[in-house]
Formats: structure tokens, C-alpha cells, sequence
């Protein structure tokens, strides 16, 4: 059943249609194409290497933290490689350990259908909405396919959420951006009809979104935690293939 619409909510079939465009050019090109998932994701990160130290109160309870570091981005690398990179997203236990990137104004959603390296790639790589302000404002979307084929390719994982039990044994997202590493905890994960107007990136002040998310929360598939005082929200958004025809899974994050 759709759940209703509210506020200045962007709609949701602007990227619906787009998606739809992508995978007609992926069946068209699958039967030639040699680009695989794991070309998308780059690897080695960059050298030096360095490792983050998780802690201990954020590690309690997540899988995939027996190590307690995980490893670092070089951003000098990473900045001369693509200077639209703005962030580095990570979730523990999970295949998730992509670069989020950002495109230009005119061309939005460019990273649907190309890599890191700014090649033609079906698997894109995962970005944020063009309304946002990077990683900075109070709000920020980001978005990553899910193929499905049988992949774990990008953000397919995060379809993994609408699981009560997997989202609370994979309760941390670990975001690094070039000032700073960002400790996320899941807050709640909602399944809605790619049509629905859920996406929203623009609020008056903190208040207004504070409000907002409480209405999100409240019919969310999967409740965790709503921090009532959290001053940032960073919403993942992937396709998934349980309820709907067309279908969105967003997985809401707070600081942790």
C-alpha cells in the first residue's frame, strides 16, 4: 500500500525513470559487455595505507568488527584520481566499501552509468542527490544501485536492511570524507514504491527536519533508534525487489 506524500518532497519517478532508462541500456549491453561488479569498486584504496581505529562503544554488537580499525582513504590519491569525490562510505559486515561521489549541476545523475574512473560502467557508482551540499547540510541522500542478478554489487546490501535482524547486527556506517570520519548508527529503514515523494534535502532549519524524520520514523518498516537531538541525517537509497513493481529501499542514518 503507498504511503502518503508530504511536504516539499521531490518525487521519487524522476529517478525511477531514469533507472528505467538504465536498465534497458544493461540488457541491451550485457550480451557484449566485459565490465564486471568488481571493476567498480577500486582497489587498493591508495597508498599509504593507514587504518582508523573503531571504538569500543560503536564496535559492541556489529558484525564484521572483530578488528577494531578499518582502513583509511587517501584522499590525496583519490582527489588527483576524481576530484567529484566527496566521500567514502563503509558498513562493516556487509560488501559496502564504496567512494561516493558527486556530479556536476547540469549533468546529475552521470554517475548512474559511470564508474569512479568516470568510465561507461551498468553498475555507476553510488552519489549524492545533486540538492545536497555534499556531505555538509543537514540532510544528505545518497543513492547506489542494487542490480540484483545475484550480485552484492554497490549498495545492493543496504536492500538487506528491511531485515529487522540484519539491521541490527549491522547497526554501524562508517562515512570518511577529506575533514573528517563520520560514525553513523542505522536509525530505521523504509520500503516505498519508486513513485512515492519521500526524498527530501531542503529544510528551513534543523527543527523542520528534526519534524520530518519523526513522521519517517514512525512508519518505517524497521525501527532502531530515533536520536530526537541528531544534527545531521544521511539517508542511503537503493532499489530492492520485495513489495512493490518499482520499489526503493532508504536506509536512515544519525551520528552515532
Amino acid at each position: 500500500m503507498p504511503k502518503g506524500t508530504r511536504g516539499d518532497a521531490a518525487p521519487w519517478f524522476v529517478l525511477s525513470t531514469t533507472f528505467a532508462a538504465v536498465l534497458i541500456a544493461v540488457v541491451a549491453f550485457c550480451a557484449s559487455s566485459t565490465v564486471t561488479a568488481q571493476s567498480v569498486t577500486p582497489s587498493p584504496r591508495g597508498q599509504p595505507e593507514s587504518l582508523i581505529q573503531v571504538p569500543t562503544t560503536l564496535s559492541e554488537g556489529a558484525e564484521g568488527l572483530a578488528e577494531t580499525t578499518i582502513q583509511a582513504v587517501d584522499w590525496d590519491y583519490w582527489l588527483a584520481t576524481n576530484p567529484n569525490i566527496v566521500a567514502w562510505v563503509t558498513v562493516p559486515g556487509t560488501a559496502i566499501d564504496h567512494p561516493i561521489v558527486q556530479a556536476t549541476a547540469d549533468d546529475p545523475t552521470y554517475y548512474l552509468t559511470h564508474d569512479v574512473y568516470g568510465n561507461w560502467n551498468r553498475y555507476g557508482c553510488a552519489y549524492v542527490d545533486a540538492g545536497c551540499d555534499g556531505l555538509q547540510g543537514i540532510s544528505t541522500v545518497v543513492f547506489g544501485h542494487n542490480m540484483g542478478l545475484s550480485t552484492n554489487s554497490m549498495f545492493a546490501d543496504f536492500a538487506k536492511f528491511s531485515d529487522e535482524a540484519f539491521a541490527r547486527s549491522h547497526p554501524l556506517i562508517i562515512v570518511q570524507t577529506p575533514q573528517e570520519t563520520i560514525w553513523l548508527r542505522v536509525s530505521a529503514a523504509e520500503i516505498v514504491e519508486g513513485t512515492e515523494q519521500a526524498k527530501r534535502t531542503n529544510f528551513a532549519d534543523i527543527d523542520e527536519m528534526r519534524a520530518w524524520f519523526a513522521e519517517r520514523f514512525a512508519q518505517a518498516d524497521v525501527k532502531l533508534e530515533n536520536d530526537e537531538e541528531a544534527e545531521r541525517l544521511i539517508t542511503f537509497v537503493t532499489c530492492s525487489y520485495t513489495t512493490y513493481d518499482n520499489e526503493r529501499t532508504l536506509v536512515y542514518a544519525q551520528p552515532a
